[in-house]
């Protein structure tokens, strides 16, 4: 006959021994520590549902930023060399990332060109363009939040009336290569051949196409010069310069 006081590691102790009386309450125990969070969390999570439906998205928005509908935000890599500070970007926030120059590498070796070869490529073929647009486009309309990079997004977004937070991320010559170096290998003489071709190349064709000055960047609502800071420190100012933006 067990008795009623004892709770279980008595019970099963005087039933089966203090061995199996043990592993029952450590069973116990660890049933609560998995179990119990999780009521709770979901109980948390229907309150706030209750309160304001955003408040239980699994949205991640980096600390005290929260953008709501319109809050789309955009980074354009700019002369950076690599988009280092975009992805870390990306990932502290918690937001999708469109990368315009991820596609356009992907579609230059579908074709088996060469960067500098697929971009001539696309000068004589405007058609490439306006499809790597429609495609960027598309992606901003589906998310509240998101980080598009490219060197015209930002222009795209402006033109098309779009709400963004338009960011401008550069380093000087010798810095791009050194970062173009990192990610694709070569000599210094090739990366600093390919990189000048390719900006010359993009330059005359963003100007055919478009009607743009890349040089011109007043359409930015922040500019960062990366030539002496690390991608955290790059990061820390654009969340900087989000929470004067909007700074609810």
């Amino acid at each position: 006959v067990l008795s009623r006081d004892g709770g279980i590691y008595a019970w099963v102790k005087q039933a089966f021994g203090g061995r199996l009386g043990f592993l029952a309450v450590w069973c116990d125990y660890s049933e609560n520590l998995v179990w119990f969070p999780t009521v709770l969390a979901f109980i948390a999570s229907s309150l706030a549902y209750v309160f304001d439906p955003a408040l239980a998205s699994n949205i991640h928005h980096g600390g005290a930023l929260a953008f709501g509908g319109d809050g789309l935000l955009f980074v354009a890599v700019g002369d950076q060399g690599d988009g280092t500070a975009a992805q870390s970007l990306a990932e502290e926030l918690g937001y999708p990332r469109y990368y315009v120059g991820q596609m356009f590498r992907d579609t230059a070796r579908a074709r088996g060109m060469t960067l500098e070869a697929f971009g001539r490529y696309v000068g004589e073929h405007p058609e490439l363009d306006e499809e790597f647009d429609r495609t960027l486009l598309d992606a901003a309309r589906q998310h509240a939040d998101i980080i598009l990079e490219g060197r015209v997004a930002g222009w795209m977004t402006l033109r098309e009336h779009i709400p963004a937070f338009r960011v401008w991320i550069t380093a000087g010559e010798p810095v791009r290569v050194d970062r173009l170096m990192a990610r694709d290998g070569g000599t210094r003489e090739e990366t600093l051949a390919r990189l000048r071709t390719r900006a010359s190349g993009e330059a005359d064709r963003y100007r055919a196409h478009y009607g743009l000055d890349l040089d011109d960047t007043s359409i930015y609502d922040l500019n960062v010069e990366t030539d002496s800071l690390p991608p955290s420190e790059v990061v820390a100012r654009i969340r900087d310069a989000l929470r004067a933006h909007h700074p609810s």
